[in-house]
C-alpha cells in the first residue's frame, strides 16, 4: 500500500466522508482507492467521527453485507465478518514474525 504511514490531507479526509457517508462504499473498497491497509480506513473514519467504536465498525459491515446478501442468515453474515478479519490479524502476525525472524539473524 503506497499510502501506508503517510499523513491524510484535507482532500483524502473529504473524499473518504464521501465514499463512506454518500456513497456507502465498502470499507476494502476505499482502502484500494486510498492505497491504505483496511484497518487505517477504520480508525481514520472513527477519527472523523463516522464510526463510534469497534462494535459500530462490525454493525456497519454487517450492514452492509446484508445489502449485498440479502439470502443469508445473521450467523452466516458474522462469520463472513469474523473470518475476514482474522484473515487481516493473521497476516499482521505472520509480518511481525518474519520481521522479527529478520532481527535474529541479523544479530547472530
Amino acid at each position: 500500500m503506497q499510502n501506508s504511514g503517510k499523513n491524510w490531507s484535507n482532500d483524502e479526509d473529504t473524499q473518504l466522508t464521501n465514499l463512506f457517508v454518500k456513497y456507502h462504499m465498502d470499507i476494502s473498497e476505499i482502502a484500494k482507492l486510498h492505497k491504505r491497509g483496511v484497518e487505517a480506513i477504520r480508525f481514520r473514519l472513527i477519527k472523523l467521527g463516522l464510526i463510534e467504536n469497534e462494535s459500530n465498525f462490525i454493525k456497519q459491515e454487517l450492514i452492509e453485507l446484508d445489502k449485498d446478501n440479502n439470502g443469508k442468515n445473521g450467523t452466516l453474515l458474522l462469520t463472513e465478518i469474523i473470518s475476514k478479519h482474522f484473515i487481516e490479524y493473521d497476516k499482521r502476525i505472520n509480518l511481525l514474525e518474519s520481521k522479527i525472524n529478520e532481527l535474529t539473524k541479523k544479530l547472530n
